[in-house]
């Protein structure tokens, strides 16, 4: 069955994102982050629940090399994996997924160097003795 694959491929990407391994990069599109891998391109993305506006739903798109969308599946969709809560255990994934995509992207960890680099030098700065 697709989903229970595109599940698993969702665990994969997950792990493969906390281990530095997938480079996150962002779209013209705010809230979407997109990776190559080898002959496909993954975005995920941030939607309203058609449902509940106040709820995100997850969307990862899946293009073939000529940019085809050949794979498109959210969160809910997940939902028919047969395992216990599998639609709140697919949305929690891939809301971290899309966090850690963002924060790649984005460039955040490198960022937070940044500051840590000047408040340490600030730090020095005002240890020295004026003498």
């Amino acid at each position: 069955m697709i989903s229970e694959k595109l599940g698993e491929m969702v665990a994969r990407l997950k792990q493969r994102t906390e281990e530095g391994k997938v480079d996150w990069e962002e779209t013209s599109t705010r809230g979407r982050f997109q990776t190559t891998l080898n002959d496909h391109s993954l975005v995920i993305a941030e939607q309203e629940n058609e449902d509940d506006p106040e709820v995100m739903d997850y969307c990862v798109t899946i293009y073939n090399r000529d940019g085809d969308d050949i794979e498109c599946f959210t969160d809910r969709d997940l939902g028919e994996v047969p395992e216990a809560n599998a639609e709140e255990t697919y949305r929690a994934m891939m809301k971290e997924i899309h966090a850690m995509a963002r924060r790649k992207a984005l460039g955040a960890e490198e960022a937070v160097d940044a500051i840590l680099e000047v408040l340490d030098q600030t730090e020095e700065e005002e240890g020295k003795d004026p003498k």
